[in-house]
């Protein structure tokens, strides 16, 4: 599939999420038309859904006031997420031990575009279906095989 080209864009620094709790959930929307990602985002019970949604959101909202588009015609085209700054932490344990806590952050870009621009857009996310098994084809003999003796 080529790239769409992109209408707009949102960016979302150090989100407080950890970034592969951030790509789990960006795959859910990785494109989908931007009305049903929005809806996706706003049931799932994942933290980092809502910071997506909010980013999600405002990219909507860029796409209508900048470059007037119309939000049903939007299209999930890019959702990147990045590794952000990691604040390290201490825990305390017994006899003056000290482990160290990594709380790690994730920055996330989500690009849109126009449906009509492409309507290979509009079949949802590429990589389930693409990737499932397929079955194996059935064994036939081979035709050039000498059939067996009756006798030997």
């Amino acid at each position: 599939m080529t790239a769409l080209p992109e209408i707009t864009r949102s960016v979302s620094r150090n989100a407080p999420v950890s970034p592969f709790k951030g790509r789990m959930a960006a795959a859910t929307i990785r494109g989908m038309p931007a009305q049903r990602a929005l809806e996706t985002l706003q049931f799932s019970r994942q933290k980092a859904a809502g910071i997506l949604w909010k980013t999600l959101r405002a990219a909507v909202s860029n796409a209508e006031e900048n470059h007037a588009a119309d939000a049903d015609d939007l299209v999930v085209a890019r959702v990147e997420i990045g590794d952000g700054t990691t604040l390290k932490r201490a825990r305390f344990g017994a006899r003056g031990r000290v482990a160290r806590i990594k709380r790690r952050r994730c920055h996330i870009l989500i690009a849109l575009s126009s449906s009509s621009s492409s309507s290979a857009a509009r079949s949802g996310p590429s990589g389930e279906k693409a990737r499932r098994a397929r079955p194996a084809p059935e064994a036939s003999p081979a035709e050039g095989a000498a059939p067996e003796k009756e006798g030997e």
